[in-house]
């Protein structure tokens, strides 16, 4: 088993008035999880614009629309989603969603057109255990106060910081 020290950081690029985009920097790994998801996949440029420009349309205009998220992609109570760029797309970016407001990204990959579930990719698989133990925290840090909603109600303020055991 590996302790990893996370951080919750700002996507600055998706700062808008209605929702908020953060991901999560993994210091051990010294990297934020969504520019890995975006360094890892550059050869499919197109889709990535096309999440891009979804991403800005949820934080500036309409909020975290659900029907641009693959909902329940892991336990019901975590939240996880997944972001593409459009249905029946190559690209999955697995996250955390708290309503409207908020969207937490992690990391993803490629869904092969034949494949069914995510669990069959072993880069999916992981991607997503990953972001559920991040949720397990995170919900707990919300649960115990370390973590709260700051009055504008789209940012989380507090302890950003935090373990997660892979």
């Amino acid at each position: 088993m590996q302790t990893l020290t996370c951080e919750i950081v700002r996507l600055d690029e998706y700062d808008g008035s209605i929702s908020r985009v953060y991901s999560i920097y993994i210091k051990e790994w010294d990297v934020v999880l969504f520019d890995r998801f975006l360094d890892e996949n550059a050869s499919f440029k197109p889709e990535l614009i096309s999440i891009d420009y979804r991403l800005k349309l949820m934080t500036s205009k309409y909020g975290v629309r659900e029907q641009w998220l693959k909902l329940n992609e892991g336990p019901p109570e975590l939240n996880i989603v997944a972001i593409f760029d459009e249905p029946k797309s190559h690209l999955r970016c697995y996250g955390i969603q708290f309503g409207k407001c908020l969207l937490i990204l992690g990391g993803g990959g490629k869904k092969p057109k034949n494949v069914r579930r995510f669990q069959e990719v072993k880069k999916l698989h992981f991607e997503n255990f990953l972001i559920q133990q991040i949720s397990r925290e995170l919900n707990n840090l919300l649960k115990t106060g370390k973590i709260y909603w700051a009055e504008n109600g789209i940012d989380l303020i507090g302890d950003l910081e935090f373990q997660i055991t892979m």
